[in-house]
């Protein structure tokens, strides 16, 4: 896994300035830094050996996550781009690393529509928390530093 460190370590570090700007600016983000991370995910392909199905495969899920999530307005265009690079890296490293982000975005994605809803805040509350929040386990957990 140290091969691929550099890619959780920016990856970690975009993640927590696009939180602190989603926080501050009002939900209004510079997506130029998920561009960069988009590319250096495609790069953890030198490192990786995986199958072009498989790879293509990946490409299909995440294009209709997006699909889905952008129909549903469900979270913010960067949102759902930061969405995409994080599916993409983990899931060419491995599936299950993409499984553990899964699961640790999904149960804290709950807990944020449920913490929303109990204050009953109408509209949009900044989302990059939780990604940072399901970034930093699955790096941790994965030993990604």
């Amino acid at each position: 896994m140290t091969v691929l460190s550099y890619w959780f370590w920016l990856g970690t570090m975009y993640l927590i300035f696009l939180t602190y700007q989603d926080t501050k600016n009002n939900m209004v983000v510079d997506d130029r830094r998920n561009s960069f991370m988009l590319g250096l995910s495609i790069s953890i392909m030198s490192h990786v050996n995986t199958t072009l199905l498989y790879k293509l495969c990946l490409t299909a899920v995440i294009i209709l996550l997006t699909i889905y999530l952008k129909k549903f307005k469900v979270v913010g265009e960067a949102d759902i781009n930061s969405l995409s690079w994080i599916f993409l890296g983990l899931g060419l490293m491995h599936p299950t690393y993409l499984i553990i982000f899964a699961a640790f975005f999904i149960t804290l994605t709950i807990i944020f529509w449920i913490i929303k809803r109990i204050i009953k805040k109408e509209g949009y509350a900044p989302f990059y928390a939780v990604i940072l929040l399901s970034y930093i386990p699955t790096a941790i957990l994965l030993k990604g530093y």
